[in-house]
């Protein structure tokens, strides 16, 4: 009985994880593993059911759509995006996720109902729930 009550503590804590994370968040910036400070107002993320998209709005007010998909396992967050997104728009990608490729796994070390701070390595992203 206890094991099952345990249980139930993790699953309503996971639960409760994946409904802060649910909704749209606006990158506010982002340290390097440099130690770079890039400060971003116009990329914003959004996490719904395991779907995820990400939108950059462009210097003329154009924006590009990144789409793919998304699990949050404990404290640890696997996005993985479309490939042709990143294809077709890689130097906006590089501008505003540095990444490599099209997956990335985070460590979620901080998340509230207003804030979001991922960490991959030595480089941290700081989101606001929009």
């Amino acid at each position: 009985m206890l094991s099952s009550l345990l249980a139930g503590v993790m699953l309503c804590g996971a639960c409760s994880d994946e409904k802060e994370l649910t909704g749209k968040w606006k990158l506010e910036r982002y340290e390097t593993s440099a130690g770079d400070v890039c400060e971003v107002d116009s990329a914003f993320f959004n996490f719904m059911k395991g779907t995820f998209s990400m939108i950059c709005v462009c210097p003329d007010d154009e924006y590009v759509t990144f789409f793919g998909n998304y699990v949050l396992h404990d404290d640890v967050l696997d996005i993985n995006l479309r490939s042709g997104d990143v294809e077709k728009y890689g130097g906006l990608f590089r501008k505003y996720l540095d990444w490599d490729g099209c997956s990335r796994s985070f460590q979620v070390e901080g998340l509230s109902r207003r804030d979001l701070q991922l960490a991959h390595g030595d480089s941290v992203l700081y989101m606001r729930k929009y």
